[in-house]
């Protein structure tokens, strides 16, 4: 077993989780989010860096292709 230091705001987001998602102790939620996180490929991270993203025009025509 170890130990880690937290602050205390990320101590009671911990705890909040723990009750959030009835998980029985703090172990159980780090595991949580670990498996969370090992989800996202590393190769999605940056993958829109440089994006300049779209203009309203676009968004409004990829929101009616969509809905459609």
């Amino acid at each position: 077993m170890k130990t880690v230091a937290l602050s205390d705001t990320t101590w009671e987001k911990l705890k909040s989780m723990r009750e959030k998602e009835k998980l029985d102790n703090l172990n159980e939620v780090i595991e949580a989010l670990l498996k969370k996180s090992e989800k996202v490929p590393k190769s999605m991270f940056g993958v829109d860096k440089g994006s300049k993203g779209y203009s309203l025009r676009e968004h409004e025509e990829f929101q009616r292709d969509f809905h459609e």
